[in-house]
């Protein structure tokens, strides 16, 4: 994803502009990907550029880092790379990713799993491996292959083509879907922290202050994840069924509270947890979060010119009335 910064001499200099972008208009933009847990939500790693970089290719420091054996990874059809499938394998782990467009399948019109042998292709001009690292890398993978439906009420009926080295392990079909359709977990964590926690524009005016707010941003994230999930545990509900949004609204209460002794008194970080789950989320199973907005924005131009050279246009944002 990418996150505007503030506009300053400094940053200008580090980070790009969008294709396109006039001179003297806009935001630089930061380009992030990040790593989450689906167990407890918490926000593993992330790894930045200051220039437009694909997130495949952002990601090889964090398999490198986060995946350890046992892990599995779950990820979309942008991340089904060989090289990222067996950068995976090396330490122990597994992915699962929605087969990429141009791959052919090799599934007959009736037939719903296959497990089949992917061969090393050569070494792209976009693979952030060096020639070394590529080389080392194993010449097959295999590689089984699903078709699946995804269901649910309210929806359109998606038929998806899963790909995985989950080969040797009594996974069904259905156990697979299931963990694909958990993957948009990781886009309401990022709403989480773009929305709720305000990480939608940065506001710092340095490269090296963007880099505190993104680590303070990540502190905070993880914070709440924190206390939603010992809450969960003394609760005995499920951890889906907590509010980001409610529990972080209880710390930042709990951290502009009453100054001085009272802070320090036994039992408030109980209180802390009673909180969290006081007002739970009801059950929504397949709940669908459209990517829109509830509140329509205002009616204002858009600055398309640098503000010295701009052009209002009078009264465009009233509603024009017809006389009879």
């Amino acid at each position: 994803m990418s996150v505007p910064g503030a506009y300053s001499p400094a940053n200008a200099q580090v980070y790009a502009y969008a294709n396109g972008q006039k001179p003297g208009c806009g935001f630089p933009l930061l380009y992030l990907a990040g790593i989450f847990s689906l167990s407890s939500g918490a926000w593993l790693g992330y790894a930045e550029s200051p220039e437009d970089r694909h997130d495949l290719t952002l990601s090889v420091d964090l398999v490198r880092k986060h995946i350890q054996p046992g892990d599995v990874l779950v990820a979309d059809r942008a991340y089904c790379a060989y090289w990222l499938l067996a950068l995976t394998k090396v330490p122990g782990g597994d992915v699962v990713v929605r087969l990429h467009q141009p791959r052919v399948t090799g599934l007959g019109p009736r037939q719903r799993e296959k497990v089949t042998s992917w061969e090393k292709p050569p070494r792209g001009t976009g693979c952030p491996l060096s020639a070394e690292e590529y080389a080392a890398l194993p010449q097959k993978l295999t590689v089984r292959i699903e078709r699946r439906k995804l269901e649910a009420k309210g929806q359109k009926t998606r038929e998806v083509i899963l790909a995985t080295t989950l080969c040797e392990k009594n996974i069904s079909g259905e156990e697979l879907s299931a963990l694909y359709l958990r993957r948009w977990q990781v886009e309401l964590h990022f709403d989480d922290l773009k929305t709720t926690l305000g990480m939608d524009h940065l506001k710092s005016k340095s490269p090296a202050m963007v880099e505190r707010a993104l680590a303070v941003y990540h502190c905070a994230h993880n914070l709440v994840r924190a206390l939603m999930l010992e809450a969960a545990v003394r609760a005995e509900v499920p951890l889906g069924r907590l509010s980001f949004k409610g529990s972080s609204g209880a710390l930042l209460k709990a951290i502009n509270g009453p100054k001085g002794p009272t802070r320090k008194t036994p039992g408030r970080w109980e209180i802390l947890l009673e909180m969290a789950d006081d007002d739970l989320l009801p059950v929504r199973p397949n709940r669908r979060e459209p990517r829109a907005i509830k509140r329509r924005p205002k009616n204002y131009q858009r600055l398309t010119a640098p503000r010295s050279l701009f052009q209002e246009v009078p009264h465009r944002h009233r509603t024009k009335k017809r006389l009879n």
